[in-house]
């Protein structure tokens, strides 16, 4: 095999006879250093404070804090630690004498061991950008542990699919890297992977499961982002990597922890819409650009005021006028004031043999629309055996169970509560009214402008959604001598999701099908994963000479996935009593589903190589295959990568330097993969058919069997730096990602019966600048930190072999564009509303429809013709509007702690984004009787008025409503994330360790010009469909307060 002239050479490095390293006697450390230890808050000398050279030599501090050591030489680095303090790395860069000061526990210090695909490492020596979150999280009273990514590394996007419970997120490493193929990061768990891919589809508008959801967030212990440096993973690779490391027990004594908060989750602002009285004014301004007189509009039901008057004949009068005059806030009627509760309880302990981690956890979240809620159990235990000396076993596994009540979101316009809210007449009611204006327990069903009951949505209709979720892993670790080490893992993941839906009788607007009406509609889905993974690695570790220290890896790893999806839908069950499919008439049953299957191989080796603790090198080879690629691919694809690093605070020419703690360069370039292109498009298959009677199979693609993953060139150059102590911390890294091998959609001639095939033609860029900054400004009795978090990036789309790409969403159109960055939003410009019937004629512009021409008049838009070859406003007008990618990201934090007091503040932020507002784009329309916001009393409605908002006309004849800049909005904003104040309470027991009590507020504030509800979420998983408002739940504002136990 090709492949192993790659492998193998590293694979026999790996078995080198350690017996022929010339090791350096102990007696040749004739190099002596001495020096101080003390407190950085206190500056008081540190007693029993642990100073190692590497594994070879250590001592201890003595009581006046001093320390002296004999070292090889002085080109080396030390590690000082010692219980109750952050660890650090000095140089000692030809010193004889060294001074060290050491923070306590809960400083952001540069110096942190990271976790790593090789294990724990120390952030001197990666010569990649990957980075750490090492954060507490017992506090936290996030709902899912993707709040413990958004803002805290830069390059990273998150960006939320809903404020919905759980609702999940889109994850944007270093800008956008596919246009049709995957673009989320791999996701690894206690070295197991999480398959972050969409494997089935959801009954649900806007739902997608959410891999995170299943992980609380205090159960992490640290995460690492890698951003480049990920070829080790080959085709899983492309879209970056995130490791989570969940807990671990770090001593044999027994802790408990135990965590309780309750709040409050306030009900949002409403978007001002309407009243009973202006909707019917505009109601009639409406029908009579129809033609109606004033006397035929006051005779409709819904218009006519004349109150009904019980004869003994009957009643005289409109017998509907309690039904027609109302004045109900709707969106009053689907959000609530709601609750939540967590209990959480962690315990670590063992001896000698075994240390383990056990957590369980429950959490009972409401929702801020009426009967949603999620309800989360969760327990995870992990564990370490030391079988033998040389032998360890490793146990990770976890189960979760949650269970959902759900709406539907996005552009569900019947079944989308918070649409139909802001959309259903004011002058509606909720329940029947009879003659006499009696309110009945009868829901009121869907209303003459088809408008669904946003009552019956949330009261009525149900959506229920159920997860069961186990993931384990064993771990091998076996030590054939302090060189020559062996790991193998084995684990599994089953992922079993379920939805239930029942719309009913009353209240929901359903399209008449051909075969009939539809009086309710019933839905089930189920859909199940099941993943086996094996790794098995062999890793050599030596340092020659004392100078040299080589480390090489190599190993394979190998998952095995299947997937099953089977729905069921049903109408006319005949009572709202009988939910079941079964019940449904057998003429409106339908099912369907797909099965799935997908596999991935991964060969990897690495070779990391340090001099003198100063000047470090890697380079990684990966070799992947993928049941994914064409049958004409090759069956390997191979993805190299080398980096290297320079220790600048190291040199002996830096020893003067105190100003500087770290300061090193980085640079690297690397390739990965992305396999996430399908798991059957490069193969050919057939779907049954059949036509007069007869069955059979018929072609059900056309096919590349060339196809192969994509491919990302990742190149890097970063600098970090800690000044003045680690007071000033920053890192900056200059990137460029190179995309080719995009999976395009090729248009086909219409003979062959398929509108396109896949295959790799395209190529796109992503450049940018990633910065992070962490500072201590007050250092005493008062300890204040600050920082932030920026990042830019340019996206670019270099290459689609002459095709362009219109996607039509919601009404709007998406570009793909060589030149331009991916997903821009491509309509006509706007120049305001002709205010006069000279001003329209004096332009003469005008539409085309069916061969006739129509011109535009007083009160429309006035569109700007940007072609300038006709006076036709169409198609060739259309231009780039708006872009959704940010011009900068990322996070504002500042943290306070006064002796027993503490006060965390995280702010997140964007800038320059552009949102479609398709919401807003309904409700500003007045081309049908939908209720409307209140911007359109101030439309045009006489000669003469000056105005950004035309005029009503049914229909909306002149296309003023189509899409255009008036519906791109910016979409920047400067969110107060959460504040958390706490006080650990200055008391001990016998069975209480400590107490901390606390308080916290999430998403309390936002301050952007956005007009909708939210400016952060995006509809759907495709980056063609960020920066798409198409009305979701907005984030809930909750107060919480709670109590942290140390048993």
């Amino acid at each position: 095999m090709r492949i192993g002239k790659y492998i193998i050479p590293f694979l026999l490095l790996c078995v080198v006879n350690y017996s022929t390293v010339n090791a350096q006697a102990k007696d040749n450390f004739t190099y002596s250093v001495s020096g101080i230890v003390k407190s950085a808050e206190t500056q008081k000398p540190l007693s029993g404070i642990r100073i190692a050279f590497k594994d070879m030599e250590t001592t201890l501090t003595n009581n006046e804090g001093h320390f002296s050591m004999n070292l090889p030489s002085g080109n080396v680095n030390l590690t000082v630690s010692g219980p109750g303090y952050v660890s650090k790395v000095i140089s000692v860069k030809g010193r004889k004498d060294i001074a060290v000061e050491l923070y306590t526990e809960g400083f952001r210090s540069v110096f942190e061991n990271v976790t790593t695909p090789q294990g724990i490492s120390s952030p001197v020596e990666l010569t990649h950008t990957w980075s750490a979150i090492n954060e507490n999280n017992i506090l936290s009273t996030a709902i899912t542990s993707d709040e413990a990514l958004q803002g805290k590394v830069s390059g990273l996007n998150l960006i939320h699919h809903s404020g919905a419970l759980a609702a999940g997120s889109n994850i944007y490493i270093r800008g956008l890297n596919s246009m049709n193929a995957g673009i989320q990061p791999l996701i690894i768990v206690d070295g197991m992977p999480y398959e972050n891919t969409v494997y089935s589809t959801s009954l649900l508008g806007n739902y997608f499961s959410n891999p995170l959801a299943s992980i609380d967030i205090k159960d992490i212990e640290n995460i690492t982002v890698l951003k480049d440096g990920t070829s080790q993973y080959g085709v899983k690779g492309a879209n970056g990597v995130i490791l989570i490391r969940t807990l671990k027990a770090k001593e044999m004594g027994t802790k408990i922890n135990f965590h309780l908060h309750t709040g409050v989750n306030l009900e949002p602002l409403e978007i001002p819409v309407l009243n009973a009285t202006d909707h019917k004014l505009l109601i009639s301004d409406m029908l009579q650009s129809t033609g109606m007189s004033g006397s035929q509009i006051m005779n409709l039901p819904y218009m006519n005021m004349e109150k009904p008057v019980n004869q003994k004949w009957g009643y005289e009068g409109n017998v509907d006028y309690y039904r027609y005059n109302n004045n109900t806030n709707w969106q009053k009627e689907i959000y609530n004031l709601s609750y939540n509760q967590d209990y959480y309880m962690n315990v670590f302990g063992g001896d000698e043999v075994a240390v383990y981690a056990l957590a369980v956890g429950y959490m009972s979240q409401d929702g801020i629309v009426k009967n949603t809620s999620f309800e989360r159990f969760n327990t995870r235990f992990n564990a370490e055996v030391n079988l033998s000396k040389k032998l360890k076993l490793f146990a990770n596994m976890s189960f979760l169970f949650s269970n959902r009540k759900l709406i539907d979101e996005g552009p569900s316009t019947n079944r989308n509560p918070l649409y139909a809210a802001l959309v259903k007449a004011p002058f509606m009611a909720s329940h029947v009214n009879n003659p006499e204006g009696a309110v009945s327990p009868v829901i009121e069903d869907a209303d003459v402008f088809n408008n669904s009951n946003p009552y019956s949505l949330v009261n009525t209709s149900s959506r229920d959604n159920s997860l069961f979720r186990f993931v384990g892993n064993f771990e091998a670790k076996y030590d054939f001598n302090k060189h020559l080490k062996f790991n193998a893992i084995l684990g599994v993941n089953f992922n079993k999701e379920r939805e239930k839906l029942y719309f009913p009788n009353r209240g929901v607007y359903f399209d008449t099908l051909s075969i009939g009406p539809v009086d309710n509609v019933s839905q089930h889905r189920v859909d199940r994963l099941s993943s086996i993974y094996t790794e098995a690695a062999l890793s050599y570790t030596n340092l020659f000479n004392l100078e040299h220290k080589l480390d090489i890896r190599g190993g394979m790893r190998n998952q095995t996935n299947q997937a099953q999806d089977d729905w069921g839908k049903t109408a006319n069950t005949g009572s709202d009593s009988f939910k079941s499919i079964s019940y449904g008439d057998p003429l409106y049953r339908v099912i369907g589903g797909q099965i799935s299957n997908w596999n991935w191989l991964n060969l990897f080796a690495t070779v990391d190589y340090g001099f003198r603790d100063k000047y470090f090198l890697n380079y990684t080879m990966s070799a992947d295959a993928s049941s994914r690629y064409g049958r004409e691919a090759n069956p390997f694809c191979l993805y190299p990568s080398a980096s290297a690093a320079w220790l600048i605070s190291g040199e002996e020419f830096m020893k003067d330097a105190s100003l500087f703690d770290l300061l090193k360069l980085r640079i690297g370039y690397g390739l990965s993969g992305n396999d996430e292109i399908g798991n059957y498009n490069g193969v050919q298959y057939y779907i049954p058919q059949s036509l007069l009677g007869s069955f059979g199979l018929v072609r059900g693609n056309l096919v590349d069997l060339n196809l192969r993953p994509e491919k990302t060139a990742k190149m890097n150059a970063g600098v970090d730096a800690s000044f003045l102590n680690e007071r000033i911390n920053f890192s900056i890294d200059v990137y460029k990602n190179n995309i080719s091998d995009m999976i395009l959609r090729i248009p086909t001639p219409r003979e062959t019966g398929f509108p396109f095939y896949l295959t790799n033609a395209g190529k796109m860029s992503n450049t940018g600048i990633d910065f992070s900054l962490k500072s201590r400004i007050l250092n005493g009795t008062l300890k204040w930190d600050a920082g932030f978090v920026a990042s830019v990036y340019k996206n670019k789309v270099t290459d689609l072999k002459n095709e362009e790409y219109i996607t039509e969403i919601c009404n709007g159109y998406v570009l793909t564009r060589v030149g331009q960055p991916l997903g821009v939003f491509y309509g006509y410009k706007t120049d305001g509303v002709y205010a006069t019937q000279a001003e329209a004629a004096n332009e003469g512009l005008m539409i085309q429809k069916g061969g006739l021409t129509y011109p535009f008049s007083a009160g429309d838009m006035r569109f700007v013709n940007t072609d300038n070859t006709n006076k036709l406003i169409d198609e060739n007008d259309r231009v780039i509007i708006g872009d959704p990618n940010p011009d900068l990201f990322g996070s504002v934090f500042t943290d306070l702690k006064y002796k027993n007091w503490s006060l965390n503040v995280f702010c997140t932020y964007s800038l320059g984004n552009d949102i479609y507002n398709y919401t807003r784009a309904q409700l500003e329309s007045m081309k049908n009787f939908d209720n409307q916001i209140q911007a359109v009393l101030n439309r045009w409605k006489t000669e003469g008025d000056m105005t950004d908002i035309p005029r009503a006309a049914y229909g909306d004849p002149m296309g003023n409503a189509r899409f255009s800049d008036r519906w791109i909005e910016d979409g920047s904003y400067l969110r107060l994330k959460s504040v958390t104040l706490s006080y650990q309470m200055p008391f001990k027991s016998d069975i209480i360790r400590s107490c901390t009590i606390f308080a916290s507020g999430d998403n309390l504030a936002t301050l952007t010009g956005y007009k909708g509800l939210d400016p952060e979420f995006a509809l759907g998983q495709s980056p063609l469909y960020n920066g798409i408002d198409a009305t979701f739940v907005p984030f809930s504002r909750t107060l919480s307060v709670g109590v942290k136990l140390d048993l």
